[in-house]
């Protein structure tokens, strides 16, 4: 198991899978951003399907190798987990909770609202499916971070606790603000073009 080509290979195939989940997570946020005017078809339903599995299968795929690489470092002692190796734990516990959630309830609202626009959605649902997006979006741009960092690599909680709040803070507090911005602008045209027809 000391074997440094084995560890290099576990390695390699973490962050392949942090790679694969991140790039088509990043591209349907902006991709549905980009379309947002737009009425949620079935190819958007369908897409949002296919990248879900690979994201789900990226997931799988972060948890087997990233158990790898902590029986190699620790052999799953407590006592020997790094403030950084508990936030590596907390951010792909917290990326699986939320894929979870985003079967069970993102996709089936999106199917049901089929025909109308994303911005249409009931002002609760809409904050709750934002939530998700920034939960999304803050883990993946933590397990980047934590995975890139030389700074954080040997920080304490002193130091990651703080910004591990703040991504996550900024993510959220971030998608919310663009949607309900977007949200009021595209109500507010409805609006206009009401008002000029009548």
């Amino acid at each position: 198991m000391d074997d440094p080509i084995f560890i290099d290979l576990i390695r390699y195939t973490h962050l392949l899978s942090l790679v694969l989940g991140m790039g088509p997570a990043l591209y349907y946020d902006l991709r549905s951003l980009h379309r947002i005017r737009q009425p949620v078809s079935q190819t958007d339903l369908d897409e949002l399907r296919r990248i879900h599995n690979i994201v789900s299968v990226a997931c799988v795929g972060m948890w087997l190798s990233g158990a790898a690489l902590i029986w190699v470092r620790t052999q799953f002692d407590l006592s020997e987990f790094s403030p950084k190796l508990w936030c590596k734990v907390a951010v792909v516990s917290t990326l699986t909770v939320n894929a979870t959630v985003l079967s069970i309830f993102v996709i089936p609202t999106l199917e049901r609202i089929k025909g109308s626009r994303i911005v249409s959605i009931p002002l609760g649902r809409l904050v709750a499916m934002n939530l998700c997006a920034g939960v999304s979006l803050s883990c993946w741009m933590l397990a980047l971070a934590l995975g890139s960092s030389s700074v954080l690599k040997t920080a304490g909680w002193d130091l990651l606790l703080p910004v591990m709040l703040g991504v996550f803070a900024a993510c959220i507090c971030g998608v919310m603000a663009v949607m309900l911005w977007m949200r009021s602008v595209m109500h507010g045209s409805v609006a206009d073009t009401v008002s000029l027809s009548s």
